[in-house]
């Protein structure tokens, strides 16, 4: 029986731990998004802005001659990148 429990109590805690790692990759590909349309429609101070206001930390930003944006947003453990731009 003490076997059983033990066995439900570490699943239950693997699903938390991945259900946490999700939500953190979901949230740095959402706010990698915003930074990125921040600082083409608004420049970088509004994209820091942004990245502080939902606890992302821009790790890069690199802006090309031809105006495309590419940034790396770090929400807790996760990277994502993303890469905006207003040319047609």
């Amino acid at each position: 029986m003490i076997g059983v429990v033990a066995l439900s109590l570490t699943c239950v805690l693997s699903l938390v731990s991945l259900d946490m790692r999700l939500n953190q990759s979901v949230s740095a590909q959402t706010v990698a998004d915003a930074v990125a349309l921040a600082v083409v429609n608004f420049g970088a101070g509004a994209a820091h802005e942004v990245a502080d206001r939902h606890h992302g930390v821009i790790e890069k930003m690199d802006i090309s001659e031809m105006g495309v944006v590419t940034v790396t947003v770090r929400v807790g453990e996760a990277l994502a990148i993303a890469t905006a731009t207003d040319l047609p």
